[in-house]
């Protein structure tokens, strides 16, 4: 087979291929922890999914070299990105967590 040829590395082949397990795994994964109709399954369901997508944008920004490390602020931004999304991932998780854990009398 020729190097130059077009077509589909086994890298690339391989990649695909973990994506779409995890897409069937990590929603089962999610109802499995959190329970059919627990208040949790939707936040793990969103968080899983969600952060197997932002890995992916993650890893094509360093392939692509569209963030490169050596340049002055880019490791910063990078990191800013991925904590951002941690931070309010946990954000999210304490709100959902104060709505179901403090008791609501309603308004008067």
């Amino acid at each position: 087979m020729d190097r130059n040829a077009p077509g589909l590395p086994w890298q690339g082949i391989a990649s695909i291929a973990v994506v779409i397990a995890l897409c069937w795994v990590l929603p089962r994964l999610a109802v499995r922890l959190g329970g059919p109709d627990g208040h949790w399954t939707a936040y793990l369901y969103q968080y899983f999914l969600g952060g197997l997508v932002f890995a992916i944008g993650l890893v094509v920004i360093r392939a692509s070299r569209a963030c490169d490390f050596r340049r002055p602020g880019e490791a910063m931004w990078f990191g800013a990105l991925a904590g951002g999304y941690v931070a309010y991932a946990l954000m999210h998780g304490v709100v959902t967590w104060l709505a179901y854990a403090v008791p609501f009398r309603g308004v008067k």
